[in-house]
C-alpha cells in the first residue's frame, strides 16, 4: 500500500519468482508464506486503483489473472518455450520407446 500511495506511481509489477525468493523460498508458489503474500500484494495493488501486472504464478493461467484483477500479464519467456518444448519431446520419445517390441 505504501507503494502504491506514490504520487506518479501508475502501477505496479509482482516479480513472483523474485518475491519468492526475498522470502528464501525461490519459486515454491504452492507454499502458503508465498502464495498468502503474492495474494497480499495482488490485492493491495488493486485496492489502490493503480495498475498490476506480473507474471503467471500460484497455478493459474493469463486468463485467470486477468479475470483476478491483473491488467498487464508477460506471457512465457522464450526459454520457457524452448524448455517447454524440449520436455513434451522427451515424454514423446519416451512414449514411442516405450511402445517398442525387442
Amino acid at each position: 500500500p505504501d507503494i502504491a500511495a506514490v504520487d506518479g506511481v501508475d502501477g505496479l509489477f509482482i516479480g513472483p519468482w523474485d518475491l519468492s525468493g526475498s522470502l528464501g523460498k525461490l519459486g515454491r508458489f504452492d507454499d502458503p508464506e508465498v502464495h498468502d503474500t503474492i495474494r497480499r500484494a495482488e490485492r493491495a495493488i488493486i485496492d489502490s486503483g493503480k495498475w498490476l501486472g506480473s507474471l503467471p504464478s500460484l497455478g493459474r493461467s493469463p486468463a485467470e489473472m486477468v479475470k483476478d484483477g491483473c491488467h498487464i500479464v508477460i506471457g512465457p519467456a522464450e526459454i520457457t518455450l524452448l524448455r517447454d518444448a524440449a520436455r513434451a519431446d522427451l515424454a514423446a520419445f519416451k512414449e514411442a520407446v516405450g511402445t517398442i517390441k525387442r
